[in-house]
């Protein structure tokens, strides 16, 4: 399964609506595929759409974003998601570390750490 397909499937399926774990799948594809743009296409439509953003969704959008080295758009996704409605885990402080880790921005990482 490629990305495009995934996302393909999300936008044209109209006789069952996409979920929440469907996105964050189609997330994790893109991410996969190193198309962190394509990722954030796909969260910011799962929220346009009005469904509920999960802390999986959250990870698998900071993961994609830290594949692609933009440790910046992690950590405003970690920021948002610890603003919002979902619960950073520790996959989450994880992904995130590892984000800044790949981008070289270790201090930052550290930071995290504390």
């Amino acid at each position: 399964c490629t990305w495009q397909h995934a996302v393909w499937v999300l936008r044209h399926n109209a006789s069952s609506p996409a979920d929440a774990s469907q996105y964050s799948s189609a997330v994790h594809i893109c991410g996969k595929a190193s198309c962190w743009q394509q990722a954030l296409l796909v969260f910011s439509d799962m929220s346009q759409r009005g469904l509920q953003l999960t802390t999986v969704t959250y990870n698998a959008t900071i993961d994609a974003c830290g594949r692609a080295k933009r440790w910046q758009a992690a950590v405003s996704l970690f920021a948002a998601l610890r603003c919002g409605s979902c619960q950073a885990s520790i996959v989450s402080y994880s992904t995130l570390v590892s984000a800044c880790g790949r981008a070289g921005a270790w201090e930052v990482a550290l930071g995290i750490l504390e």
